[in-house]
């Protein structure tokens, strides 16, 4: 047997096996998925890491290489439904619901962790400039438009 006969295996001697995830397994995969990555860009933005974006970014990773093959790791609503849009069928109808409704559940979930584990939570505002105090304050040369701004 030479290198040849190694590198070029002889037909047949490889069986590929078609192995499809039972969708039970897709659906709590992406739960998996979003809950870990809630939970981490959770804890970061609590902690203050000077490092958030390395952490979140290896999380994303992990979950990817370890999940994608079960449920392709969309990990988010609207990458679901992009890819259900996208008309490429690459996930029925059935399946996208059940992926957003986990993926969702798996978000709360995440969020409820962290929201345990620092005993504080973060309300998703706009800051500086583009906060609604700030139009507030510019609208309030009216006393009837700024009761309908604040």
């Amino acid at each position: 047997m030479g290198a040849s006969s190694f590198l070029h295996p002889m037909k047949g001697e490889y069986d590929v096996v078609d192995f499809r995830h039972p969708r039970e397994a897709k659906y709590i995969a992406e739960f998996i998925g979003t809950f870990f990555l809630v939970f981490v860009i959770g804890c970061n933005i609590h902690t203050g890491s000077i490092a958030a974006a390395i952490s979140i970014g290896t999380a994303l990773m992990v979950m990817v290489f370890a999940l994608g093959t079960v449920s392709g790791a969309h990990f988010n609503p609207a990458v679901t439904l992009s890819v259900l849009l996208s008309g490429r069928n690459k996930i029925s109808m059935q399946d996208a619901f059940f992926y957003m409704v986990f993926q969702c559940m798996g978000g709360i979930v995440g969020g409820f962790t962290y929201m345990m584990l620092v005993r504080d939570a973060f309300l998703l505002a706009p800051a500086g400039k583009y906060s609604v105090g700030l139009l507030c304050h510019w609208r309030s040369s009216t006393p009837l438009r700024s009761a309908m701004w604040c």
